[in-house]
């Protein structure tokens, strides 16, 4: 990708536009929701439900993307595990990690850390709405940034 603003087009085209959907420039620094929400997944006022694990994603370069989950992020230790080995930081938004042409390829992995949640007994009646969705979704992101970057 030639420029931070190739990039964000990408991106742009891909998740319909910035999170602030008033936002078109793509010259702006602005994140993009990249979670797959859908009005399913809002109370009668409009506001995510509490469970839900929100997902953004700012792209500070050509060849750099800010992974942002924040919310109700599902936990367990293979998902850790991913964190640790990825340099992830509690941030201004929630738990940031950066993505790479170097390392996006470990995203499935990650996919696959959280499901893994799944396999086992959890505590947490809601996993079974948000596990699914945020390994889909890590999918999804992976493709995109895979084609972007290739």
């Amino acid at each position: 990708m030639e420029s931070t603003e190739a990039l964000r087009g990408v991106l742009f085209e891909a998740y319909d536009g910035f999170a602030d959907k008033r936002l078109k420039d793509l010259t702006r620094d602005a994140p993009f929701i990249v979670d797959d929400r859908s009005r399913r997944d809002e109370d009668a006022q409009g506001r995510l439900f509490s469970w839900f694990c929100q997902m953004l994603v700012e792209a500070d370069a050509p060849d750099h993307v800010r992974l942002v989950l924040r919310g109700e992020v599902p936990e367990g230790a293979a998902v850790d595990a991913w964190f640790q080995a990825h340099g992830a930081r509690r941030g201004r938004l929630g738990l940031e990690v950066d993505l790479t042409p170097a390392n996006v390829a470990d995203l499935p992995n990650l996919s696959s850390a959280f499901a893994s949640i799944m396999r086992a007994p959890y505590d947490v009646k809601a996993y079974k709405y948000v596990v699914p969705r945020v390994a889909g979704s890590l999918m999804r992101l992976h493709k995109v940034l895979s084609g972007a970057w290739a």
